[in-house]
């Protein structure tokens, strides 16, 4: 039966509207941090930065959203399309199942986001035995300390151009 099928309801928050803005000032911080820590340049982190705000704030509306991934889905079916030819695969949307605050799309099995997240941590040496949310938490007073001139339990100091010669690395 071709109408039996598995779903992806994504709901918007009632706070979205204060905490989107919230958690992209965190993912700046983060940024910041990377950027310091060397793991990547500024140019990148700040060309990066900006395509997320821009794209996250896009999402708080969520007709254009559905209108958006409408679009990549209808081109993600040319076969001359980069998704085709990485064979990407983008959800179906069910605009007659799907809102301003509710969208509907086909379920496509994966990783979710936030267990490729810890993954990349970890890959990065970083401890992930508690929430995204706290991992970060932690960076920003670890940055914080390092520039009142405290040291950092579990990081090891290395001579750079950060830090009026010094530069705090978790090590990998």
């Amino acid at each position: 039966d071709n109408n039996n099928f598995d779903v992806v309801i994504k709901v918007q928050y009632p706070q979205a509207s204060w905490q989107v803005p919230a958690d992209i000032q965190c993912i700046g911080q983060f940024l910041k941090i990377c950027v310091w820590a060397d793991i990547v340049d500024e140019t990148s982190a700040e060309l990066s930065y900006d395509e997320f705000s821009r794209q996250f704030l896009s999402e708080i509306d969520y007709l254009s959203e559905a209108a958006n991934l409408q679009a990549i889905y209808d081109s993600s079916l040319d076969v001359d399309a980069p998704y085709y030819k990485r064979n990407v695969v983008v959800p179906k949307l069910f605009t007659n199942l799907s809102t301003n605050k509710m969208i509907t799309m086909e379920y496509i099995p994966g990783p979710k986001i936030e267990d490729e997240t810890r993954r990349q941590f970890e890959l990065l040496g970083i401890k992930t035995d508690r929430s995204t949310k706290e991992i970060v938490k932690e960076a920003m007073n670890d940055v914080s300390k390092i520039a009142n001139g405290e040291e950092i339990t579990g990081v090891e100091s290395t001579q750079s151009h950060h830090n009026q010669g010094k530069s705090w690395k978790r090590p990998l």
